[in-house]
């Protein structure tokens, strides 16, 4: 029986940060002036980047809480952005008390209005019941809503439901698809939980073990603090029967995260094949 993908789909896994990701370019103090006299004057363009640079600390002292209130002012006149914004902030509890049922009413109207990004992490809402009652099939409406708009957040999403039958029949084939949609955008979970999947899955038309082995090797050397990753290498070395290597990785992985069972039965499996090799 094959452990389950080391990043499993959650709201962690999920957000995508339109404040990280979004960022307008480098503001200059007369530029921030401008934004100021724009937003002040009701420009809801001029509200979300002037929130942008608030949060992020671009060209201005960060101030979360006065980058809520913009993005608030933004969100009110049905900028998406904006309300996306709001509802990720509210979410996590940035500029203010974190507050989920308001954070959803704000990720459900971006969402409504099309953003992609909203429509991922209401996908996630509703699957763990985050703010509103937990609900698979809003869950995957949303997460395939976003997908369609090419969101590697959304195609992740959809990877983890196929992957593990939640809401859907478990389909690896589906799973490995949308896993490698996301993965060809170069998200980080997707390509490790890709990497699993084709070194663990019994369907010899879906596993490829040589190339899980790259993509793990890859995402390790460049992520090399995450456990998961490390754990995810040590799967696929073992399944290419490189034990000693996998054995290696997963001390890494539970050396990162020395309370994760899962890695510890990980290494005590690989060390008693190791073990077993060198009796024969």
């Amino acid at each position: 029986m094959t452990r389950p993908p080391a990043v499993a789909i959650g709201l962690v896994a999920l957000v995508y940060s339109l404040i990280q990701a979004q960022v307008p370019p480098t503001v200059t103090k007369d530029e921030v002036r401008q934004l100021t006299s724009k937003a002040s004057a009701g420009d809801s363009t001029a509200q979300l980047h002037l929130g942008l640079a608030l949060a992020s600390g671009n060209g201005v002292p960060q101030d979360e809480s006065k980058a809520l209130v913009w993005f608030r002012r933004a969100a009110e006149q049905g900028n998406a952005d904006a309300e996306y914004a709001l509802g990720e902030m509210l979410l996590m509890g940035r500029g203010a008390t974190a507050d989920a049922s308001e954070a959803f009413q704000w990720m459900k109207r971006a969402a409504l209005h099309n953003q992609g990004y909203a429509q991922a992490n209401l996908g996630v809402l509703y699957l763990d019941g985050t703010g509103t009652r937990a609900d698979v099939a809003n869950a995957l409406y949303w997460l395939e809503k976003a997908a369609a708009q090419n969101v590697a957040a959304g195609q992740f999403g959809l990877g983890s439901l196929y992957a593990n039958g939640r809401g859907v029949t478990k389909d690896l084939a589906k799973a490995k698809y949308w896993y490698s949609l996301a993965a060809d955008q170069g998200d980080p979970q997707a390509r490790n939980n890709l990497a699993h999947l084709l070194a663990s899955a019994p369907d010899p038309a879906i596993r490829d073990v040589d190339r899980a082995i790259r993509i793990a090797q890859d995402l390790a050397a460049t992520f090399d603090t995450v456990a998961p990753f490390h754990d995810t290498l040590a799967t696929s070395l073992f399944a290419g029967g490189r034990i000693n290597d996998a054995i290696i990785a997963e001390e890494k992985a539970l050396k990162l995260d020395p309370s994760n069972s899962g890695y510890e039965k990980a290494l005590a499996r690989f060390r008693e094949a190791f073990k077993s090799l060198k009796s024969k």
